[in-house]
């Protein structure tokens, strides 16, 4: 099974948070939310939050089974571009 969660129109660069989600990648999901939490990085609550969103989508799908969260896996997080601000 796989889940999805997307974020957008954050106000962190692309360059800052992919530090932060790339010592996420392949991990469960506890030992990720560990990690976010121990870090001091700005974008690692944004992270946190949609991974944890990723997972309540997951449940959310398919009421009749019940997933642990110690056997789910972070296969693919990425963080893409988005839209600039003009000033």
């Amino acid at each position: 099974m796989q889940a999805r969660a997307i974020r957008k129109y954050i106000r962190s660069s692309p360059r800052k948070m992919r530090p932060v989600v790339n010592l996420v990648r392949d991990k469960n999901v506890p030992e990720a939310i560990a990690t976010l939490n121990f870090m001091p990085h700005e974008p690692c609550s944004v992270v946190e939050k949609t991974v944890m969103n990723a997972v309540h989508n997951l449940n959310d799908q398919n009421p009749d089974e019940y997933f642990d969260e110690d056997e789910l896996e972070i296969q693919e997080i990425r963080v893409d571009e988005g839209q600039t601000y003009k000033r």
